[in-house]
């Protein structure tokens, strides 16, 4: 969410199965994810970047190690991914436009 502040009014979220989302359905996603999981450690890192006229492209890797409860028992959940992040420059600045979920480095649960 940290860039969510940062979003163009139209903002929209590609997920993996290439549903299309709004900016207030992922602002509801990580509100709630927020309430599931306990974010141990995140690191992002642009791999990859873009610049054209008004408009940036991004690979970000990101990195996340949570913790959560399930049927009472403590899990931890380790997720690596690649995301396309466009932002666009605006008389407000810089403003993220769109991210698509883009690939799974890795998931694992322990």
């Amino acid at each position: 969410m940290s860039a969510l502040y940062r979003c163009s009014s139209n903002f929209e979220l590609v997920l993996f199965s290439s549903e299309h989302q709004s900016r207030e359905w992922a602002v509801n996603y990580v509100q709630n994810n927020a309430k599931t999981f306990h974010i141990v450690k995140l690191s992002m890192r642009i791999q990859r970047i873009e610049f054209g006229d008004g408009e940036t492209t991004a690979i970000v890797e990101q990195k996340s190690q949570r913790t959560f409860t399930e049927s009472g028992r403590p899990h931890r959940l380790d997720v690596g991914a690649l995301q396309r992040e466009t932002w666009k420059q605006t008389d407000g600045g810089w403003k993220l436009e769109r991210v698509q979920e883009w690939k799974v480095l890795y998931l694992r649960k322990r």
